[in-house]
């Protein structure tokens, strides 16, 4: 995964929303106790 600089407002969604993987979904479910990608889009960073 490399740093885009046209996306740097919103590089770590970026970075890791096109390429989720299972580990990373594993990782953010084990955190929050909710579906995964309620937490993932960048949604917050749009508004």
């Amino acid at each position: 995964m490399k740093f885009h600089p046209k996306g740097t407002q919103q590089a770590p969604a970026a970075k890791t929303f096109p390429s989720i993987s299972p580990e990373y979904m594993t990782y953010i479910t084990a955190l929050f106790p909710i579906p995964a990608l309620t937490v993932v889009p960048p949604a917050p960073n749009s508004s």
